[in-house]
């Protein structure tokens, strides 16, 4: 939404309904500043939180998962079992679509459980690639973010 603003996202949030809260606290803790969106529908609970590290937006958590991760302009999000094989299944899926891996950032809950990767990419990522990326075996959920230059 273009209109939204600093001075009006609260108005904006409540028209929406959905619920702002916000937690002042005086405790030590990893980041000076933290968001974190919790979205629950009749299915599922998901979250992602993020933080601001020299100036720039950082996403430190999804879905329960620590990761630290910049995005860029192409992203991929992935979410898979966490074993051998799948790094390299990835990576020849884009170099075989020629599609360049500018960042790769991963984070697990624990060895062999679910995984999360966020890559950024140099180019656009089209609809044929997520659907190759989602035929990996050890791929749970795959998805292309796009975000325009800020």
């Amino acid at each position: 939404m273009d209109n939204v603003n600093v001075i009006n996202s609260l108005l904006v949030a409540k028209s929406k309904s959905i619920a702002i809260s916000e937690v002042k606290h005086q405790k030590q803790s990893e980041y000076q500043t933290l968001i974190k969106l919790i979205v629950t529908t009749d299915k599922q609970t998901r979250s992602v939180s993020g933080t601001l590290f020299g100036g720039k937006p950082r996403v430190v958590e999804v879905k329960g998962v620590e990761i630290d991760a910049e995005l860029s302009n192409h992203n991929l999000y992935i979410s898979n079992e966490d074993k051998p094989g799948f790094i390299r299944d990835l990576s020849k899926v884009l170099a075989d679509n020629n599609i360049n891996i500018a960042t790769f950032h991963l984070g697990r809950k624990a060895s062999g459980q679910e995984a999360i990767a966020l890559i950024s990419t140099d180019s656009a990522i089209d609809n044929t690639i997520v659907e190759n990326i989602k035929k990996i075996p050890l791929v749970i959920q795959a998805k292309y973010l796009q975000f325009d230059d800020q």
